[in-house]
C-alpha cells in the first residue's frame, strides 16, 4: 500500500492546475500549441530538444528524467523488473512513484487498482500525460511560454517526419525507424513520406483522417486509436520502437504524435462532438491516474479534469480539415442505444467472452496472402432489432454502420499493415474500409488486453440507404490482405469473428 504521504500526493484541483500552469504563475495562462513545420513550432522544437537532451543525462531515479517519463507509458520489461533494475531493492518516494505512475498507459495496461482498462480512456489519459511532460519541459527549460509542437502528418506537406528529428547528431534522433524494405516501409530517417509505400502503389492512404461528424464519443475514439493512431505508430518504427506499446514513448517523436491525436479529439469537438459526462452516467471524475509535477513530486488527475474543451488551457494555431460523412446518419449520444449486429462470421455467442476466445467458428487467422471471409445475415431476434432496422432505412434512427473485428490479437507485431475491403451481395466493386495495424494488439505487462476490444471502421458513407434491404437478405464478403509480408511467427488473429454493425 502507497503512502499518501510518501507520494506527496496533491489534491485533485492543485494537480490540474499543476499541470495546467507553471508553479508560481498567478493563473493558468492561455497557451497555443503550433504545427512542428511552422517558424513559431520550430522555435518551440529548439525548446523541446534542448529539454530532451538534459533529461536524458539525468539518472533514471530522476521523475523527471527521460526514461521515467517514458516508463509512465509502458517499459521494455514488465513494470516490477524495471523498476528492480532502476531502484533495486530499498524504499524510496521516487520508488513510490514509480510504483504508482509506471506502466499505466490507458487502454494498454489496467488501472492501479486493477480494474480492467477501458478504451474510452485513451484520448484522455494521453491528454493528461503530454500535459505533464509539457509543463516538466517548461520547469527545465526556465521557459513559462513552451507548448509542445504537433506533427501535422494527414497533411500531404507532412508525410515525412519532421526534419529535426532526422538528424544523428540530435537528442531527437532514433536509428531503430522504419527503413524502406520492399514490404511496405518507408526510409523514415531518410526523409521519405512514412506512406511512400501506399503512394507509389497507388493504395488507400493509411494518413487519412477518421470520420469526424456524426458519430459518438465511444466509436470516434476507438477508430482513431485503432486506426490513424496505430497506423502512425507501425508506419514510424518496429516492434523495437514506436511500433510497440513497451517503447513507443522512448522516441521523442511520440510526443509530437500525441499532440496530434490530441488536436484531432479537439477538432472533433469543435465540430460537435460531444465527451462522456456524468449526464450520460458516465463519471471520469472517479477515474484518476498518477503523473509527475514538474518539481518531481507526485500529481494525481482524474479523466474529467481534461474532458471539457472549454477549459482546456490550450489552443491549436489550426485544426485538420475533416473529410465530409454522410450527415444524414447522425449519432445522438443522449439517445445512444446498443448495437444491432446486422452480419456475422460467426454464430451468436452474445458477450465476448474468455470462452468465445477459442471458439473455432469465430476465429479467424490472417495469413501471408489475402483472408476472405463470408458474412451471414444475422437474424432479427427481437421486434425491437426489426423496428430499428427499418428506422434506419427510413431515416428516423440516428445512427452509423461499421464493419467490426472482435478480438484482434498477435502473438508479435507483424510489422505490416492488412488493407480491408467490404463487397456486398450483388456488387463486383470492393469498397476500401479501412486498415488494420497491430500496434497494441499485444504488450508484454498486461492482464487487460488491449486486443479484449472490437475494432470499429465506420463505413456509413460505404453503404446507401438503399442497400440495406442487401444487408440483412444477402451474404457480403471481407478480405484482408497485408500490405507487405508479415513476421513470421506474429500469427494476427481476430478471435471473435467480424461482425457488420448498426451502432
Amino acid at each position: 500500500m502507497i503512502d499518501r504521504r510518501t507520494l506527496l500526493l496533491t489534491s485533485m484541483s492543485a494537480a490540474i492546475a499543476s499541470l495546467i500552469a507553471p508553479k508560481g504563475s498567478r493563473a493558468a495562462p492561455s497557451y497555443v500549441r503550433y504545427n512542428v513545420a511552422s517558424d513559431k513550432g520550430k522555435e518551440m522544437l529548439k525548446v523541446y530538444t534542448s529539454a530532451v537532451q538534459e533529461m536524458k543525462s539525468w539518472k533514471d531515479t530522476d521523475p523527471r528524467s527521460w526514461t521515467f517519463q517514458w516508463y509512465i507509458h509502458a517499459s521494455p520489461a514488465s513494470k516490477d523488473t524495471e523498476i528492480k533494475k532502476v531502484f533495486g531493492t530499498s524504499s524510496s518516494k521516487e520508488k513510490a512513484l514509480a510504483e504508482a505512475s509506471w506502466y499505466t498507459c490507458q487502454p494498454h495496461a489496467p488501472q492501479a487498482n486493477g480494474t480492467k482498462t477501458q478504451p474510452d480512456y485513451f484520448l484522455p489519459w494521453h491528454r493528461l500525460y503530454v500535459l505533464q511532460l509539457e509543463n516538466i519541459v517548461r520547469q527545465v527549460t526556465q521557459n513559462d511560454a513552451f507548448t509542445l509542437p504537433y506533427w501535422d502528418y494527414t497533411n500531404a506537406k507532412y508525410y515525412a517526419i519532421p526534419e529535426e528529428f532526422r538528424d544523428p547528431s540530435s537528442p531527437l534522433y532514433k536509428q531503430n525507424r522504419n527503413i524502406n524494405n520492399g514490404k511496405g516501409y518507408a526510409n523514415v530517417n531518410g526523409g521519405q513520406p512514412i506512406n511512400q509505400y501506399y503512394l507509389e502503389k497507388n493504395l488507400p492512404n493509411p494518413l487519412a483522417l477518421p470520420v469526424m461528424q456524426g458519430n459518438e464519443y465511444s466509436d470516434f475514439c476507438n477508430t482513431l486509436d485503432y486506426g490513424l493512431h496505430g497506423n502512425v505508430h507501425d508506419l514510424t518504427g518496429n516492434s523495437t520502437n514506436m511500433g510497440y506499446v513497451p517503447t513507443a514513448a522512448g522516441d521523442p517523436v511520440f510526443w509530437m504524435h500525441h499532440c496530434n491525436i490530441d488536436r484531432i479529439w479537439s477538432n472533433w469537438n469543435a465540430l460537435g462532438g460531444k465527451n462522456p459526462s456524468q449526464t450520460d452516467g458516465i463519471d471520469w471524475s472517479t477515474v484518476k491516474f498518477t503523473f509527475v509535477a514538474p518539481d518531481g513530486t507526485a500529481l494525481v488527475a482524474d479523466l474529467s479534469s481534461v474532458s471539457n474543451p472549454a477549459t482546456l488551457p490550450y489552443t491549436y494555431d489550426s485544426l485538420p480539415q475533416p473529410v465530409s460523412a454522410n450527415l444524414q446518419l447522425v449519432a445522438d449520444s443522449a439517445a445512444a442505444t446498443s448495437p444491432l449486429t446486422l452480419m456475422s462470421s460467426a454464430p451468436s455467442h452474445g458477450e465476448h467472452t474468455q470462452t468465445m476466445k477459442m471458439d473455432s467458428h469465430a476465429l479467424i487467422k490472417l495469413g501471408q496472402t489475402a483472408t476472405t471471409v463470408t458474412l451471414k445475415p444475422a437474424a432479427a431476434t427481437t421486434a425491437k432489432n426489426q423496428n430499428r432496422l427499418t428506422a434506419l432505412k427510413t431515416g428516423r434512427e440516428k445512427a452509423r454502420i461499421y464493419v467490426v473485428l472482435k478480438a484482434v490479437m498477435v502473438a508479435r507485431n507483424p510489422n505490416t499493415l492488412y488493407m480491408i475491403n467490404l463487397t456486398l451481395a450483388g456488387q463486383k466493386d470492393k469498397r476500401f474500409v479501412g486498415y488494420l495495424n497491430f500496434f497494441a494488439a499485444t504488450h508484454a505487462d498486461t492482464n487487460a488486453s488491449h486486443g479484449d476490444s472490437s475494432v470499429l471502421f465506420d463505413i456509413t458513407d460505404l453503404v446507401p440507404k438503399a442497400d440495406l434491404d442487401g444487408l440483412t437478405l444477402q451474404d457480403a464478403t471481407v478480405t484482408l490482405e497485408p500490405i507487405g509480408e508479415p513476421e513470421a511467427g506474429s500469427d494476427p488473429t481476430i478471435m471473435g469473428g467480424i461482425e457488420l454493425q448498426i451502432r
